[in-house]
């Protein structure tokens, strides 16, 4: 008995339109309707010139803090509250690190889902719609 041809081509096409379809919705990137998230290779320009650190700590020879500045892996938000109101880009996230101790800064825009474990060496900045940070506070 022999199978017709002619039904399986239109079934093989349909299966493979379908798997080209969810193949690219999955490839898909999420739009950024404001075009304002900081990028942390440095492609948001604009940076402004933000006022010294609190504490007045300067980069020592291996990496950590010279005597002045917070402990690297510790979490002072007090000491990254001058930013509030500055623009969420690299020189503000380098800016709130240094100044914090943080090890790492995440940078949190409107509705964005996030998890909610606590990092104690991490910092959170959240921002609004214009992506100016609004607060900083550890976890």
């Amino acid at each position: 008995m022999m199978k017709d041809v002619s039904m399986m081509r239109p079934m093989s096409l349909a299966l493979l339109t379908s798997a080209a379809l969810l193949v690219a919705g999955c490839a898909t990137e999420r739009p950024d309707p404001a075009g304002l998230r900081a990028q942390s290779d440095g492609r948001m320009g604009g940076g402004t010139a933000l006022p010294p650190m609190p504490g007045g700590g300067t980069a020592g020879t291996n990496g950590r803090l010279a005597p002045g500045g917070p402990a690297i892996g510790s979490c002072n938000p007090e000491a990254a509250r001058y930013l509030i109101g500055e623009i969420a880009n690299v020189e503000t996230v380098e800016a709130a690190k240094a100044a914090t101790g943080a090890e790492t800064v995440r940078v949190l825009y409107p509705n964005q889902p996030v998890t909610q474990e606590f990092v104690s060496g991490r910092l959170n900045m959240e921002t609004d719609n214009a992506n100016r940070v609004t607060q900083v506070r550890c976890g």
